[in-house]
């Protein structure tokens, strides 16, 4: 191999490439010569040696590690002796990987991420999801009812939005309020009662405690949207009425409290989704957690949207009925 630098200049610079190889390398592979110092014959000699003995010495003990294993052992398990190819890809343990895997339905698993709600542990699995300490592939059952959207109920509960005006800035203040279960919200918007976690509790206190109003939006967890808008009117305490929920949360809950319903319908994230919470990162409001507060002009947007969509939902049904009735259909 032909030697690419020429020796040092007199002056103590550095080497210079053979004029006679200029034209072969471009000017970034002249730069790089001379950054990595590789026009230094003992410092490239040594770093080449110890690259060639580390991947001798690598392939060298896998050969040797997979040629040691006794030859009976291999025809009782029903394997081949592995080949040096073979055997630099590393062993065959016989072990099935995660996406061979297949279940009893004939349905391959997926990687599970557990998620929590109300004290069970839920692992979304392909084709079903599984629930810890309960019957495995059963749907979670509140009191009888399965815990979906149910639309028969929601138009029971539908009703024309209440009169509600926002006060001035500083005179009201806007929360949200996760749910992990539809029939909670069902039961909060027919008792009027709502329950949550104590330290939010403790905050919605301190702010109604101050004569500011709080409203409450509520938003059932994966739900693709709120279900409407509440008025807090009182603070936790035991002497308000208990639902049955309230007992069966297995979490910290706080003593119930009362509220007020003034939209009962359910709003889909499309129609809210470009408003921004200003105490929340300027994030959408529908990526708020429980409890999380939202500015007065985020709020004062979603009153607005939830009470024309409540009395556009009304105008709609009535039109419904009238046309149902003359056509007879």
């Amino acid at each position: 191999m032909p030697t690419i630098m020429s020796a040092a200049s007199q002056d103590g610079g550095y080497p210079q490439i053979r004029r006679d190889l200029v034209p072969v390398f471009s000017s970034d592979l002249h730069d790089w010569l001379r950054l990595t110092h590789w026009h230094d014959t003992d410092f490239r000699e040594k770093e080449l040696g110890n690259y060639r003995k580390k991947v001798h010495t690598m392939s060298t003990s896998q050969v040797v590690k997979y040629q040691s294993y006794d030859q009976s052992g291999y025809k009782e398990n029903g394997h081949m002796p592995a080949t040096v190819a073979e055997a630099t890809r590393g062993p065959e343990t016989g072990r099935m990987t995660r996406r061979d895997r297949v279940d009893s339905n004939g349905s391959r698993g997926r990687s599970m991420s557990p998620s929590y709600r109300n004290g069970y542990i839920n692992y979304r699995v392909r084709d079903k999801l599984e629930f810890s300490g309960m019957d495995r592939g059963q749907p979670r059952i509140d009191h009888g009812l399965e815990d979906t959207r149910d639309p028969a109920r929601e138009r029971l509960l539908h009703r024309r939005p209440k009169s509600f005006e926002v006060g001035e800035r500083g005179t009201v203040r806007f929360f949200v309020m996760r749910s992990g279960s539809w029939h909670n919200i069902y039961k909060s918007m027919e008792d009027g009662v709502w329950a949550t976690n104590v330290s939010k509790a403790e905050m919605l206190s301190e702010a109604l405690s101050k004569g500011t109003t709080v409203v409450l939006f509520f938003a059932v967890n994966h739900s693709h949207g709120f279900q409407g808008y509440a008025i807090m009117k009182s603070a936790p305490s035991k002497d308000v009425y208990h639902p049955r929920w309230w007992h069966d949360v297995k979490w910290p809950i706080s003593e119930p409290f009362t509220v007020d319903w003034i939209v009962t319908r359910h709003v889909m994230t499309t129609r809210v989704s470009h408003i921004v919470n200003g105490l929340n990162y300027d994030l959408p409001v529908t990526r708020s957690a429980n409890g999380q507060e939202l500015s007065f002009g985020a709020g004062l947007q979603m009153v607005k949207i939830m009470n024309a969509h409540g009395r556009e939902a009304v105008a709609n049904e009535k039109r419904y009925r009238r046309i149902t009735k003359t056509t007879g259909v």
